[in-house]
């Protein structure tokens, strides 16, 4: 939640469905690090491709073309990253996103 706290509304804004617009580099590379290196859920770097592949696009095959992605939105939609992980992966690996998603606070439900 540092950038909320610290960076001027306009960097910190928040999209019309209630979701932080952003993040800064530090969350998403500790992020991205807990993922890939800690306990028995951990994610490889095909897992974390594939994750947001589909949130891109709902298939794990087509790169994506420049469609915006959050990890979590108000209505749950389908373009998140944390949709796409209860898509991929059992509930214990999906729930580890998320719960490690809202620890490092990444696009955060405000």
């Amino acid at each position: 939640m540092w950038m909320q706290n610290k960076c001027a509304a306009g960097v910190a804004s928040m999209s019309a469905d209630g979701v932080t617009a952003g993040g800064v580099e530090w969350a998403w590379l500790t992020f991205f690090w807990e993922l890939h290196n800690r306990g028995g859920n951990a994610y490889s770097s095909n897992d974390l491709q594939h994750v947001c592949q589909w949130a891109c696009n709902g298939n794990v095959t087509s790169l994506c073309a420049s469609a915006k992605v959050f990890f979590d939105t108000v209505n749950g939609g389908n373009s998140t990253l944390k949709y796409a992980a209860g898509q991929l992966f059992g509930s214990a690996k999906s729930q580890y996103f998320i719960d490690t998603g809202k620890k490092h606070g990444i696009n955060v439900l405000q």
